[in-house]
This record gives structure tokens, sequence and C-alpha cells, in this order.
């Protein structure tokens, strides 16, 4: 029997006020009604509560907007917490702006040996944005797909120009879908060469060839975007195939809110049609997990297409305001890979045992964990 629509703010399915105010303000931030509780929501909430969440969600750099579409809300909170989110999102500005120099700087580079790359995720936001703010989107590095008889030639050129490969980010090799990741004493963020756009899964969904052969112009040197389809769904792969399945629940806001405005900027029917592609390829339920999330943050008073819908995108907020469940599905799919990986795959076998060998390894192993595990 269909789970009938509720005729009320589906943010409510969060039970957890600040997590639910969070939720909240996604909408004005993009434009979209205000929710009916989100003035209640931040009122009830500790301000260092929501400072924490929306650090570790991602989406501090774009709180800001939202007070500046609903001027009401700000009535709701201290004055310094509207200041401290329109600073955060002036510093990414700032940020932004370091990454797309050196994103040009990289291009340059491989332009004279030849070499184009295609600028994925939230760098190709840098050569072609979707926000409306340009310090909205908060980038973790740069991520650029090279065709296979260029790779090795790439990496070279940027280390002839003072890159060093990472060592501390475990089997990085051919194996993998990047090589490790470059650093550079002037750069603002860590770059990953990339033969393929994920894992297995994601790989097969977007053969990186096709990736490239389909790629656009990115109006600088060395560079290039995906094409529109293909930019929706690495979106989408990056955010859901790499789940387990205990984590599918987990809610991936600041993809959400690309999705959208994706879906704004992009040439109509791009999402339709990169939906399509995934259920062609069997991942529909994926797609569908990310695209129910987005409705149920941003429209939350709208009503599902249908019960699936409805259940999907209500367990996934659920879920957002339970951090300590969270914490727990992530560490339950961690320790299944590690277990799978070690049993199935004798190259990472032999590193986890050289680990196991070293205090230092694991003690670095253990940090990145426990500082991936806060942003629950």
């Amino acid at each position: 029997m269909p789970v009938p629509a509720r005729p009320l703010n589906r943010l409510l399915a969060c039970r957890s006020r600040p997590h639910r105010a969070i939720l909240g303000l996604m909408a004005p931030a993009l434009g979209y009604p205000v929710p009916g509780t989100l003035a209640q929501d931040l009122r009830a909430s500790s301000p260092g509560e929501l400072v924490k969440i929306a650090t570790y969600a991602y989406v501090h750099t774009v709180i800001a907007s939202a007070f500046e579409n609903a001027p009401e809300l700000a009535q709701a909170v201290p004055r310094d917490l509207c200041i401290y989110f329109a600073e955060m999102q002036k510093a990414n500005r700032r940020r932004n702006d370091a990454i797309r120099a050196q994103l040009l700087q990289i291009g340059e580079i491989l332009a004279a040996r030849g070499i184009e790359a295609v600028a994925l995720k939230g760098c190709a936001g840098l050569l072609q944005p979707v926000y409306p703010a340009p310090g909205m989107r908060f980038l973790s590095d740069i991520d650029l797909l090279l065709q296979d008889r260029d790779i090795g030639a790439a990496c070279a050129a940027l280390e002839a120009a003072g890159a060093a490969p990472s060592t501390t980010r475990g089997v990085t090799g051919r194996g993998h879908h990047h090589l490790p990741p470059l650093t550079c004493t002037g750069w603002a963020v860590s770059v990953e060469l990339h033969h393929a756009l994920g894992g297995a899964k994601v790989a097969r969904l977007l053969p990186a060839g096709e990736v490239f052969a389909a790629s656009q112009p990115g109006g600088r040197p060395g560079l290039r975007l995906p094409g529109p389809l293909h930019r929706v769904m690495h979106l989408a792969a990056h955010a859901e195939l790499s789940k387990r399945p205990l984590e599918a629940p987990l809610l991936a806001l600041r993809d959400c809110l690309e999705l959208r405005q994706m879906q704004a900027a992009l040439p109509a029917g791009t999402v339709a049609a990169a939906r399509g592609r995934f259920a062609a390829a069997g991942c529909g339920k994926a797609f569908g997990r990310l695209a129910e999330a987005a409705a149920a943050v941003l429209e939350p008073a709208a009503a599902p297409e249908t019960g699936a819908g409805l259940r999907c995108g209500n367990r996934m907020l659920r879920l957002f305001g339970r951090p300590a469940e969270q914490k727990l599905r992530k560490l339950a799919g961690w320790t299944g890979f590690y277990i799978g990986q070690f049993v199935s795959n004798p190259q990472l076998r032999s590193y986890y045992l050289r680990m196991l060998a070293s205090p230092e390894a694991l003690a670095r192993v253990s940090g990145f964990h426990r500082k991936w595990l806060q942003r629950f």
C-alpha cells in the first residue's frame, strides 16, 4: 500500500533540532522557500552545534546565502553566528580563487607538453560554475582525468615543476583509479591524476575513454570539462556508488545541493538522462537515493512521486540527526572493506601487513579514521 504524502515539513523526520536546522538552511541558501519550522529550530540550537554540523557536512560555506536570501532568519540566531558564516563563505571564495589559479597553472604546464586533462568534480565548477556565489562550493583537492598514454608524462611534468607524490595515502598506484596525490609548496590543495573516474563500479558506468572523448574545451590551455551528462553521472556515482550496504542511507548533503544546481545550470533533461543511464546499468537505486534526498532537503513541503521515494528520503533525513548510528554504520563499512580486501587483494594484504608492523603507520591511519568520524 503506498505511503501517503505528508502535508508537513518533511524535515521533521530528523529529530535532532540542530541537525534539522542545518538541513532547513539549505533551501533558502539556494533560493527555495524557507521550511516552516526553521526559525524555531535555529532558536533552539546551540551556535556551536550548528557550526560543527555544518562544517563536517561541508556546507559551512553555503549558509551565509540562506541569511542573505531570507534575512528574517537572522533574528533567530546570535549576530556573531551570521558574521561567522559570512566570513566562512568569503574565506572560501579566496581559497577557491587560489585553487583556480593553481588549476590554470597546472593546465599551462600540461599544455606545454601537449597534454590535456579533464577537470573533474569541484574543479570543473571552477571553470564552469553551477552555484550562484563563487564561495559556496568547498573543494578538498583537484581531480584531473588523463588518458592512459599521458598520465606518466603529466606526473613527470608536475614533479619537474616542484610537485612531489604523497607517501601517506596507502596504495594508490596504477591498480587504483588515481596516482598518489601530488603536493607542492605554494599550492592551495593536493592534485590527483586519474586514469579512471572511480573504483570498479564507477569505472564500468563511466569508462574513462568515453568521458574523455565526450569532454568539451575548458576555455584554458590544457584543460577540458566533462560533458554535462558525465558531469552529473560522476557526481551521483562519487556520492552513492562508493557506499557499502550499511552506509547507503547516509545523507551526502553537499552532493544533494550540487545535483540541484546542476539541474538548474546544465541543459534541460541532463539529470533525467543521467538517471536513465544509471537505471540501464542496474544502479537506479543509487541515483534515486541522491535525487530523493535532494528533494527532501530542498523541497520538504512537496510530496514525493512515490511511496518508495518518501521512505528513502525520510530515512536519510532521520539518520542525519543520529550521528552515533552514522558512526557505527561507517565503522562497520570500513571493517567489512578491510577484511574483504585483506582476503581478496594480495597487493593490499601486503600493504596492511607492513602497516601493522609500523607504529607510525598505525598512528597515521588511526588519526585519519578518527578525523573522518568527527564529521558525524
